[in-house]
């Protein structure tokens, strides 16, 4: 199991809401944000005392998998852009090379949860990211989940930069 302080509220009254990510102009629609209700739904944080991401999530009723619980698939990819996002929130521009996760157990629809990332190694290009998602009055795991992400090259952080302008400006 991985350990962080946990907050006595939530969110924690020093963390910081993130509205979009560093280097982003536009949010990304796919895992959070809050374009519709059904989907995953979610409201990030940064905490600047442990450089760490924190999430507060609901899984809407589309991300539905065994009856009245959160699809393993919804929480894969929750835990990617959690892990991703605690890397961007730090101004390190990644993409995921490698993410080990372990189930533990299936969330409710519709409940509120706590999503947790932090980035533990740094070498290099190379990001080690270690996270979870767990329940907030019972501290319970879900999934618990450690990870490789890749800094991009120059190269590919100037085209995303052109790419995000571009969406930008179409909005």
């Amino acid at each position: 199991m991985h350990h962080f302080e946990w907050p006595t509220q939530i969110p924690a009254p020093h963390w910081q809401p993130v509205d979009a990510l560093p280097g982003f102009r536009y949010q990304p629609k796919f895992v959070s944000g809050h374009g519709h209700p059904s989907l995953i739904q979610v409201d990030w944080f940064f905490d600047p005392s442990s450089k760490a991401g924190f999430g507060h999530v609901i899984f809407g009723d589309l991300c539905a998998g065994p009856p009245g619980t959160a699809h393993g698939g919804a929480m894969a990819a929750l835990m990617d852009e959690a892990m991703g996002s605690a890397c961007w929130m730090l101004g390190i521009k990644v993409v995921a090379a490698h993410i080990n996760m372990s189930f533990k157990s299936s969330p409710l629809l519709g409940q509120p949860y706590l999503s947790w990332a932090q980035v533990r190694d740094r070498s290099g290009r190379k990001n080690q990211v270690v996270g979870g998602l767990y329940d907030p009055q019972t501290k319970k795991p879900f999934v618990e989940a450690e990870s490789l992400f890749i800094e991009l090259p120059n190269e590919q952080q100037k085209a995303f930069e052109q790419f995000s302008l571009a969406v930008d400006a179409s909005h």
